[in-house]
């Protein structure tokens, strides 16, 4: 909400040791990179997911911190539920979660626009979407922020291949949305490494369109209607964009998009 406080994220993020210009062996074990790596941030979407990443912590041969970020607003959300399937045999941790429409996922060379996105943040981008009856945009969950799952983030990206990478120079239709303002929020540690996986294991030069608030130096605004217009304008850059006389004019609410 307007007043609400913030975990502080992004200095979790600055204190993880994974070097964002090193891709690891992509041939190698999950398991493996998490071990190497000083702890775990993670922002989960579902009660699966946050299932299996507890037990995945507690089966750990060597045991390492692990920070979850998620909300408590998911506890209440009627759309965040799980089956039992999804806790049961043959399942597992999602370091991402792939888009959840079947149609879209289905239909990769329909996308036009990818969204990358974690946390709760994805519920509200799915409903506007939803009502909107967009089928050409696809929401993916960073499901584990830290260290950086390089090889399933290089997936999404190829597996889209009609959604435009931009020029070098300015972003294309690669987004990554979050609601923290722009010096907050996972943003300054997800840049640098989507723009090496999209180079190194892609041959891409990416510039990935930021949407989010912009830079402040309190983590809400303190104003219900202030709070919720920006939040609308996130959800609506993140989707479809904003345009002025024909011509694409992101909303001044929002920090700058590179």
């Amino acid at each position: 909400g307007a007043e609400h406080s913030s975990c502080r994220i992004e200095r979790f993020l600055q204190m993880c040791d994974d070097d964002e210009d090193h891709i690891p062996d992509l041939g190698e074990s999950a398991n493996a990179q998490i071990q190497k790596c000083n702890w775990q941030v993670m922002n989960l979407s579902t009660p699966a997911n946050y299932f299996h990443a507890l037990r995945q912590q507690l089966k750990r041969d060597y045991r390492k911190p692990l920070v979850v970020a998620a909300p408590k607003a998911l506890l209440r959300l009627n759309r965040c539920v799980s089956t039992i399937e999804e806790m049961g045999p043959k399942s597992g941790f999602q370091r991402v979660i792939p888009e959840r429409n079947e149609k879209i996922r289905n239909n990769p060379d329909m996308v036009k626009r990818l969204v990358f996105c974690t946390g709760k943040i994805y519920y509200e981008l799915a409903a506007k979407r939803e009502e909107l009856g967009l089928t050409n945009v696809a929401l993916v969950t960073v499901e584990m922020i830290s260290p950086f799952p390089f090889d399933r983030v290089g997936e999404q990206m190829g597996y889209y291949k009609n959604v435009s990478r931009g020029d070098g120079v300015g972003p294309g239709n690669i987004i990554w949305c979050q609601e923290e303002p722009k010096n907050m929020g996972a943003w300054a540690y997800i840049k640098p490494r989507t723009v090496c996986v999209a180079r190194e294991a892609l041959d891409v030069d990416l510039v990935v369109r930021y949407v989010g608030r912009r830079a402040s130096a309190a983590p809400a605004t303190g104003i219900g209607k202030l709070h919720q217009a920006e939040q609308d304008a996130i959800i609506q850059e993140a989707l479809v964009g904003r345009e002025e006389d024909g011509k694409p004019r992101p909303s001044t609410l929002l920090g700058h998009q590179t």
